[in-house]
Protein backbone atom coordinates (compact mmCIF):
# COMPACT_ATOMS: atom_id res chain seq x y z
CA UNK A 1 0.00 0.00 0.00
CA UNK A 2 3.03 2.33 -0.29
CA UNK A 3 2.40 3.04 -3.99
CA UNK A 4 5.50 1.15 -5.16
CA UNK A 5 5.90 -2.45 -6.23
CA UNK A 6 8.99 -4.50 -7.14
CA UNK A 7 8.74 -6.40 -10.43
CA UNK A 8 11.17 -8.97 -11.84
CA UNK A 9 12.04 -8.14 -15.45
CA UNK A 10 13.03 -11.26 -17.36
CA UNK A 11 14.84 -11.04 -20.67
CA UNK A 12 15.92 -14.68 -20.72
CA UNK A 13 13.93 -15.25 -23.88
CA UNK A 14 16.31 -12.99 -25.78
CA UNK A 15 19.12 -14.59 -27.82
CA UNK A 16 21.75 -13.87 -30.45
CA UNK A 17 21.98 -16.30 -33.36
CA UNK A 18 25.79 -15.90 -33.15
CA UNK A 19 25.63 -16.54 -29.42
CA UNK A 20 27.51 -13.35 -28.67
CA UNK A 21 25.01 -11.38 -26.55
CA UNK A 22 26.95 -9.32 -24.07
CA UNK A 23 24.59 -6.97 -22.22
CA UNK A 24 20.98 -6.32 -21.23
CA UNK A 25 19.74 -2.82 -20.39
CA UNK A 26 16.21 -1.93 -19.34
CA UNK A 27 14.85 1.54 -20.08
CA UNK A 28 11.46 3.16 -19.49
CA UNK A 29 9.63 4.89 -22.32
CA UNK A 30 8.73 8.27 -20.85
CA UNK A 31 6.54 9.30 -23.77
CA UNK A 32 8.91 12.02 -24.86
CA UNK A 33 11.72 9.51 -25.16
CA UNK A 34 13.33 6.73 -23.19
CA UNK A 35 15.07 7.25 -19.90
CA UNK A 36 18.59 8.54 -20.23
CA UNK A 37 20.01 5.71 -18.21
CA UNK A 38 18.88 2.14 -17.62
CA UNK A 39 16.44 1.55 -14.84
CA UNK A 40 17.80 -1.97 -14.47
CA UNK A 41 20.44 -4.16 -16.05
CA UNK A 42 20.91 -7.88 -16.44
CA UNK A 43 19.03 -10.67 -18.10
CA UNK A 44 16.77 -10.87 -15.03
CA UNK A 45 16.49 -7.89 -12.78
CA UNK A 46 14.23 -6.59 -10.01
CA UNK A 47 13.00 -3.03 -10.57
CA UNK A 48 10.67 -0.87 -8.52
CA UNK A 49 7.71 0.78 -10.21
CA UNK A 50 5.16 3.27 -8.96
CA UNK A 51 1.41 2.79 -9.34
CA UNK A 52 0.42 3.18 -12.98
CA UNK A 53 1.36 1.92 -16.45
CA UNK A 54 4.98 1.67 -17.50
CA UNK A 55 6.36 0.86 -20.98
CA UNK A 56 9.73 -0.81 -20.42
CA UNK A 57 12.16 -1.35 -23.26
CA UNK A 58 14.82 -4.03 -23.17
CA UNK A 59 17.86 -3.32 -25.34
CA UNK A 60 20.27 -6.18 -25.87
CA UNK A 61 23.74 -5.59 -27.33
CA UNK A 62 26.04 -8.28 -28.77
CA UNK A 63 29.78 -8.37 -28.99
CA UNK A 64 29.67 -6.66 -32.35
CA UNK A 65 27.73 -3.82 -30.72
CA UNK A 66 24.65 -4.75 -32.68
CA UNK A 67 21.44 -4.01 -30.76
CA UNK A 68 17.85 -5.20 -30.67
CA UNK A 69 14.93 -4.10 -28.50
CA UNK A 70 11.60 -5.32 -27.20
CA UNK A 71 8.93 -3.67 -25.12
CA UNK A 72 6.95 -4.99 -22.18
CA UNK A 73 4.07 -3.19 -20.44
CA UNK A 74 4.15 -3.19 -16.62
CA UNK A 75 0.94 -2.18 -14.84
CA UNK A 76 1.12 -1.54 -11.11
CA UNK A 77 -2.49 -1.73 -10.06
CA UNK A 78 -3.61 0.08 -6.94
CA UNK A 79 -5.99 -2.31 -5.16
CA UNK A 80 -9.58 -1.26 -4.55
CA UNK A 81 -10.76 -0.01 -1.17
CA UNK A 82 -13.56 -2.05 0.36
CA UNK A 83 -16.04 -0.30 2.65
CA UNK A 84 -18.90 -2.42 3.99
CA UNK A 85 -20.51 0.54 5.77
CA UNK A 86 -20.89 1.24 9.49
CA UNK A 87 -21.91 -1.41 12.00
CA UNK A 88 -25.68 -1.59 12.42
CA UNK A 89 -27.99 -2.30 15.34
CA UNK A 90 -31.56 -2.98 14.23
CA UNK A 91 -34.63 -4.05 16.19
CA UNK A 92 -36.86 -7.01 15.36
CA UNK A 93 -39.83 -4.69 14.93
CA UNK A 94 -42.48 -7.30 14.08
CA UNK A 95 -41.36 -9.91 16.61
CA UNK A 96 -40.70 -12.47 13.85
CA UNK A 97 -37.12 -13.10 15.06
CA UNK A 98 -35.87 -11.77 11.70
CA UNK A 99 -35.25 -8.29 10.38
CA UNK A 100 -34.38 -7.05 6.91
CA UNK A 101 -31.12 -5.09 6.80
CA UNK A 102 -29.64 -3.19 3.85
CA UNK A 103 -25.91 -3.73 3.39
CA UNK A 104 -24.26 -0.82 1.60
CA UNK A 105 -20.84 -1.00 -0.04
CA UNK A 106 -21.26 2.21 -2.04
CA UNK A 107 -18.38 3.91 -0.21
CA UNK A 108 -15.99 1.34 -1.69
CA UNK A 109 -13.77 2.70 -4.49
CA UNK A 110 -10.92 1.90 -6.84
CA UNK A 111 -8.33 4.70 -7.03
CA UNK A 112 -7.11 3.77 -10.52
CA UNK A 113 -9.97 1.91 -12.13
CA UNK A 114 -13.38 0.55 -11.34
CA UNK A 115 -14.92 -2.11 -9.12
CA UNK A 116 -16.58 -4.86 -11.10
CA UNK A 117 -17.70 -7.29 -8.41
CA UNK A 118 -19.22 -6.90 -4.93
CA UNK A 119 -19.64 -10.13 -2.95
CA UNK A 120 -21.11 -10.43 0.57
CA UNK A 121 -20.34 -13.37 2.85
CA UNK A 122 -21.24 -14.47 6.37
CA UNK A 123 -18.41 -16.82 7.24
CA UNK A 124 -17.96 -18.99 4.15
CA UNK A 125 -21.59 -18.61 3.06
CA UNK A 126 -22.39 -16.20 0.25
CA UNK A 127 -25.45 -14.12 1.02
CA UNK A 128 -25.53 -12.14 -2.23
CA UNK A 129 -23.87 -9.83 -4.72
CA UNK A 130 -24.18 -6.16 -5.54
CA UNK A 131 -23.07 -2.78 -4.29
CA UNK A 132 -26.09 -2.80 -1.96
CA UNK A 133 -27.91 -5.87 -0.71
CA UNK A 134 -31.03 -6.39 1.41
CA UNK A 135 -30.99 -9.53 3.53
CA UNK A 136 -33.13 -10.98 6.34
CA UNK A 137 -31.01 -11.66 9.41
CA UNK A 138 -32.16 -13.67 12.45
CA UNK A 139 -31.80 -12.14 15.91
CA UNK A 140 -28.22 -12.09 17.16
CA UNK A 141 -24.80 -10.90 15.98
CA UNK A 142 -23.63 -11.35 12.39
CA UNK A 143 -20.15 -10.54 11.03
CA UNK A 144 -20.46 -9.84 7.31
CA UNK A 145 -17.49 -9.59 4.92
CA UNK A 146 -17.61 -7.58 1.71
CA UNK A 147 -15.16 -8.59 -1.04
CA UNK A 148 -14.65 -6.13 -3.91
CA UNK A 149 -12.78 -6.96 -7.11
CA UNK A 150 -11.53 -4.31 -9.54
CA UNK A 151 -11.21 -4.38 -13.31
CA UNK A 152 -7.72 -5.87 -13.07
CA UNK A 153 -8.69 -8.65 -10.67
CA UNK A 154 -7.36 -7.14 -7.44
CA UNK A 155 -9.51 -7.96 -4.40
CA UNK A 156 -9.89 -6.34 -1.00
CA UNK A 157 -12.32 -6.91 1.86
CA UNK A 158 -14.02 -5.14 4.77
CA UNK A 159 -16.21 -6.35 7.63
CA UNK A 160 -19.42 -4.98 9.08
CA UNK A 161 -21.18 -6.23 12.21
CA UNK A 162 -24.98 -6.50 12.17
CA UNK A 163 -26.81 -6.97 15.47
CA UNK A 164 -30.52 -7.81 15.31
CA UNK A 165 -31.95 -6.90 18.68
CA UNK A 166 -34.86 -8.89 20.07
CA UNK A 167 -37.63 -6.69 21.45
CA UNK A 168 -38.14 -6.65 25.22
CA UNK A 169 -41.25 -8.17 26.75
CA UNK A 170 -43.62 -5.80 28.57
CA UNK A 171 -45.94 -7.21 31.23
CA UNK A 172 -48.12 -4.75 33.14
CA UNK A 173 -49.68 -7.47 35.28
CA UNK A 174 -53.24 -8.78 35.48
CA UNK A 175 -56.31 -6.59 35.12
CA UNK A 176 -57.60 -5.44 38.51
CA UNK A 177 -61.24 -4.92 39.48
CA UNK A 178 -61.49 -3.42 42.96
CA UNK A 179 -64.52 -2.28 44.92
CA UNK A 180 -64.43 1.08 46.66
CA UNK A 181 -64.64 -0.68 50.00
CA UNK A 182 -64.44 2.36 52.28
CA UNK A 183 -66.80 4.42 50.12
CA UNK A 184 -64.42 7.38 49.75
CA UNK A 185 -64.57 7.35 45.95
CA UNK A 186 -61.10 5.95 45.29
CA UNK A 187 -58.78 3.02 45.98
CA UNK A 188 -55.00 2.60 46.11
CA UNK A 189 -53.75 0.12 43.49
CA UNK A 190 -50.30 -1.46 43.10
CA UNK A 191 -49.06 -1.82 39.53
CA UNK A 192 -46.12 -4.16 39.01
CA UNK A 193 -44.04 -4.91 35.91
CA UNK A 194 -42.22 -7.92 37.41
CA UNK A 195 -43.14 -10.06 34.39
CA UNK A 196 -41.29 -7.72 31.99
CA UNK A 197 -37.82 -8.72 30.78
CA UNK A 198 -35.22 -8.36 28.03
CA UNK A 199 -34.58 -11.74 26.33
CA UNK A 200 -30.93 -10.71 25.84
CA UNK A 201 -30.50 -9.89 29.52
CA UNK A 202 -30.19 -6.13 29.24
CA UNK A 203 -31.51 -3.57 31.69
CA UNK A 204 -34.95 -2.02 31.16
CA UNK A 205 -36.41 1.40 31.80
CA UNK A 206 -40.12 1.85 32.54
CA UNK A 207 -42.87 4.36 31.81
CA UNK A 208 -46.45 4.06 33.04
CA UNK A 209 -49.09 6.31 31.45
CA UNK A 210 -52.82 6.82 31.55
CA UNK A 211 -53.62 8.49 28.26
CA UNK A 212 -50.97 11.19 27.84
CA UNK A 213 -50.28 11.51 31.57
CA UNK A 214 -47.09 9.92 32.86
CA UNK A 215 -47.79 8.20 36.17
CA UNK A 216 -44.39 6.73 37.08
CA UNK A 217 -40.99 5.60 35.78
CA UNK A 218 -40.54 2.91 38.43
CA UNK A 219 -40.83 -0.80 37.78
CA UNK A 220 -43.71 -0.89 40.29
CA UNK A 221 -45.69 1.80 42.08
CA UNK A 222 -48.86 2.44 44.07
CA UNK A 223 -51.39 5.14 43.20
CA UNK A 224 -54.91 6.14 44.17
CA UNK A 225 -57.47 5.79 41.39
CA UNK A 226 -60.99 7.27 41.46
CA UNK A 227 -64.11 5.25 40.71
CA UNK A 228 -64.25 4.29 37.05
CA UNK A 229 -62.29 2.40 34.43
CA UNK A 230 -58.61 3.20 33.86
CA UNK A 231 -56.47 1.84 31.00
CA UNK A 232 -52.83 2.01 32.04
CA UNK A 233 -50.05 1.53 29.46
CA UNK A 234 -46.62 0.26 30.42
CA UNK A 235 -43.74 0.94 28.00
CA UNK A 236 -40.41 -0.79 28.60
CA UNK A 237 -37.22 0.20 26.78
CA UNK A 238 -34.07 -1.93 26.58
CA UNK A 239 -30.47 -0.69 26.55
CA UNK A 240 -30.50 -0.51 22.73
CA UNK A 241 -33.64 1.62 22.49
CA UNK A 242 -36.12 -1.11 21.56
CA UNK A 243 -39.53 -0.73 23.17
CA UNK A 244 -42.55 -2.87 23.95
CA UNK A 245 -45.89 -2.01 25.53
CA UNK A 246 -48.60 -3.72 27.53
CA UNK A 247 -51.91 -2.50 28.92
CA UNK A 248 -53.58 -3.26 32.20
CA UNK A 249 -57.17 -2.41 33.15
CA UNK A 250 -57.81 -0.95 36.57
CA UNK A 251 -61.50 -0.70 37.44
CA UNK A 252 -62.58 0.89 40.69
CA UNK A 253 -66.15 -0.20 41.26
CA UNK A 254 -68.83 1.97 42.76
CA UNK A 255 -70.02 0.79 46.19
CA UNK A 256 -73.80 0.40 46.02
CA UNK A 257 -75.93 0.23 49.19
CA UNK A 258 -79.62 -0.61 49.02
CA UNK A 259 -81.50 1.40 51.65
CA UNK A 260 -84.96 -0.01 50.82
CA UNK A 261 -86.35 -2.85 48.71
CA UNK A 262 -90.07 -3.11 49.44
CA UNK A 263 -92.92 -4.79 47.58
CA UNK A 264 -96.51 -3.65 48.18
CA UNK A 265 -98.64 -6.71 47.46
CA UNK A 266 -101.89 -4.66 47.51
CA UNK A 267 -100.74 -2.04 45.03
CA UNK A 268 -98.42 -4.41 43.19
CA UNK A 269 -95.61 -1.88 43.34
CA UNK A 270 -91.91 -2.29 43.95
CA UNK A 271 -90.04 0.52 45.69
CA UNK A 272 -86.24 0.63 45.76
CA UNK A 273 -83.95 3.22 47.31
CA UNK A 274 -80.15 3.09 47.15
CA UNK A 275 -76.96 5.12 47.56
CA UNK A 276 -73.56 4.92 45.90
CA UNK A 277 -70.13 6.41 46.50
CA UNK A 278 -70.29 8.04 43.06
CA UNK A 279 -72.74 10.57 44.57
CA UNK A 280 -75.03 10.69 41.57
CA UNK A 281 -72.32 10.54 38.91
CA UNK A 282 -73.24 6.99 37.97
CA UNK A 283 -76.43 5.54 36.58
CA UNK A 284 -77.98 2.84 38.80
CA UNK A 285 -80.24 0.18 37.38
CA UNK A 286 -82.43 -2.50 38.95
CA UNK A 287 -82.23 -5.91 37.31
CA UNK A 288 -80.39 -4.23 34.40
CA UNK A 289 -83.80 -2.99 33.23
CA UNK A 290 -85.14 -0.13 35.36
CA UNK A 291 -83.10 3.07 35.68
CA UNK A 292 -83.24 4.72 39.09
CA UNK A 293 -83.77 8.47 39.58
CA UNK A 294 -81.24 10.46 41.59
CA UNK A 295 -82.38 13.08 44.12
CA UNK A 296 -79.59 15.58 44.73
CA UNK A 297 -81.09 16.97 47.92
CA UNK A 298 -81.44 13.54 49.52
CA UNK A 299 -78.31 12.12 47.81
CA UNK A 300 -80.47 9.11 47.08
CA UNK A 301 -81.45 6.97 44.13
CA UNK A 302 -85.06 5.80 44.00
CA UNK A 303 -87.32 3.72 41.82
CA UNK A 304 -91.00 2.75 41.91
CA UNK A 305 -92.29 0.07 39.56
CA UNK A 306 -96.07 -0.35 39.19
CA UNK A 307 -98.10 -3.41 38.18
CA UNK A 308 -95.40 -5.93 38.82
CA UNK A 309 -95.03 -9.17 40.71
CA UNK A 310 -92.74 -9.56 43.67
CA UNK A 311 -89.27 -10.45 42.33
CA UNK A 312 -88.28 -11.78 45.80
CA UNK A 313 -84.66 -10.60 45.19
CA UNK A 314 -83.22 -7.76 43.14
CA UNK A 315 -79.78 -6.68 41.97
CA UNK A 316 -78.92 -2.99 41.89
CA UNK A 317 -75.97 -2.21 39.59
CA UNK A 318 -73.87 0.87 38.94
CA UNK A 319 -72.50 1.74 35.51
CA UNK A 320 -69.14 2.02 37.32
CA UNK A 321 -69.17 -1.68 38.06
CA UNK A 322 -70.47 -2.08 41.60
CA UNK A 323 -73.58 -4.12 42.35
CA UNK A 324 -75.47 -5.61 45.27
CA UNK A 325 -78.13 -8.31 45.50
CA UNK A 326 -80.75 -8.08 48.22
CA UNK A 327 -84.01 -9.77 49.25
CA UNK A 328 -87.21 -7.78 48.71
CA UNK A 329 -89.38 -7.23 51.78
CA UNK A 330 -93.19 -7.72 51.37
CA UNK A 331 -95.12 -4.90 52.98
CA UNK A 332 -98.28 -6.95 53.71
CA UNK A 333 -96.89 -10.39 54.04
CA UNK A 334 -98.10 -12.10 57.20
Amino acid sequence: GDGVETVTLDGSGSYDPDETVLSYAWFEDLGSGISSSPICTGVSSECSFSVGTHAVILIVTDSDLATASDEVIIIINQPPVANAGPDQVVNDMDGSNFEEVTLDGSESNDPDGSILVYEWFEGVTSIGNGQTLSHNFPIGTHTITLFVTDDLGATESDEVVIFVNQLPIANAGLDQIIEDIDGDGSEIVLLDSTGSFDPEGGALTYEWKEGDVILSDDSSFSRSYPIGTHIITLTVTDNLGATATDEVLVQIEDKVTVEKALYDSKKHTLTVEATSTSNGAATLTVEDSWVMDYNVDRDLYSLTVNCTTNPETITVSSEFGGSVEIAVANKFKK
